[in-house]
């Protein structure tokens, strides 16, 4: 379309329709296999305090809403680790509530409590979502 520049109609649209069209989507924990085909990457937000990553979803049946990640500090004991649970996103950090589909990137983000400053290990541990296919 000439003279557009942003896409911020095309999105309001989507959202309009899936909320009028949406299918409710059941979530429940996902096999250990699922969890084995998540792919990601874990930084520092753009806050003080938050982490943010990035989860590739192999997987080809399941959709990935939610991610539970052990976060452990470098300088504490491996029983020191603390679980956190991240809402996955899309690639605009919008919840449309389908989350990351089969093959597909997702975004996360969560406020850490714990000091991190030395540097620190993580691990997916968990996560929910449902069969779309």
């Amino acid at each position: 379309m000439k003279g557009v520049t942003s896409n911020l109609a095309a999105l309001a649209i989507k959202n309009a329709c899936h909320a009028k069209f949406a299918v409710k989507i059941v979530v429940s924990p996902v096999p250990q296999q699922v969890i084995a085909d998540l792919t990601s990457g874990l930084g520092n937000g753009s806050e003080l305090g938050q982490l943010s990553g990035t989860v590739y979803n192999g997987n080809k049946v399941w959709a990935i809403t939610s991610i539970t990640v052990l976060i452990t500090p470098k300088s504490g004991k491996p029983a020191e680790g603390k679980a956190y649970n991240a809402k996955i996103l899309d690639a605009n950090y919008l919840d449309d509530g389908r989350g990351a589909m089969p093959q597909t990137n997702g975004l996360f983000r969560f406020r850490s409590d714990m000091d991190l400053s030395s540097g620190y290990d993580w691990k997916i541990v968990g996560a929910k979502g449902y069969r779309s296919r």
